[in-house]
C-alpha cells in the first residue's frame, strides 16, 4: 500500500511540482491552504504533512500547533526554497521532523521518509502499548 502525504502550500506551482513528482510511489493529496488541509486531516489519516514555507496565516510553530490539535499521528517535513538558517531553527523549535527543498524529488523524499516513517510506527506502537496498558488497569 502506498504512503500517504498530505501537502500543503499556497502556491500552486509547488503543489503541482510535488504531485508530478512523488505520485508514482506516494499517495498524494494537496492543499492550497491550512485550514482546509485540517478538516481533511480529521477526515482521514495521512503518514506525513508536507508542510510549504509559504502559507499567509501561519508560520511553522503555528501551524504545527494547529497540526497537533488533531491527536494523530503523523510526521511533519518543511518545503523550503532554499536552506535559511532562521527558517531551519524556526521548524526545529516547532518540532518539525526536517525539511526538503524544492523541487522535490524521489530520491530525496526516500532519504528523509524511510527513517521518518520508522518512527512513526513506534509512535504509533507505543500509544497502542499504553492505551493496552491503561485499558488493563481500569
Amino acid at each position: 500500500m502506498k504512503k500517504s502525504i498530505l501537502v500543503v502550500s499556497e502556491r500552486k506551482e509547488t503543489l503541482k511540482q510535488v504531485r508530478k513528482s512523488l505520485s508514482e510511489v506516494y499517495e498524494i493529496i494537496t492543499f492550497n491552504n491550512l485550514l482546509d488541509a485540517l478538516d481533511m486531516l480529521r477526515e482521514s489519516d495521512f503518514d506525513v504533512v508536507l508542510l510549504d514555507e509559504y502559507l499567509t496565516w501561519f508560520n511553522f510553530s503555528e501551524a504545527k500547533r494547529k497540526l497537533n490539535g488533531i491527536g494523530k499521528d503523523f510526521v511533519v517535513i518543511g518545503l523550503l526554497d532554499e536552506e535559511n538558517e532562521a527558517l531551519i531553527q524556526e521548524m526545529k523549535e516547532a518540532d518539525i521532523y526536517n525539511y526538503l527543498l524544492k523541487p522535490v524529488d524521489v530520491k530525496e523524499m526516500n532519504r528523509i521518509m524511510i527513517p521518518a516513517l520508522r518512527n512513526l510506527e513506534i509512535v504509533k506502537e507505543k500509544r497502542k502499548l499504553e492505551e493496552k496498558l491503561s485499558d488493563s488497569e481500569d
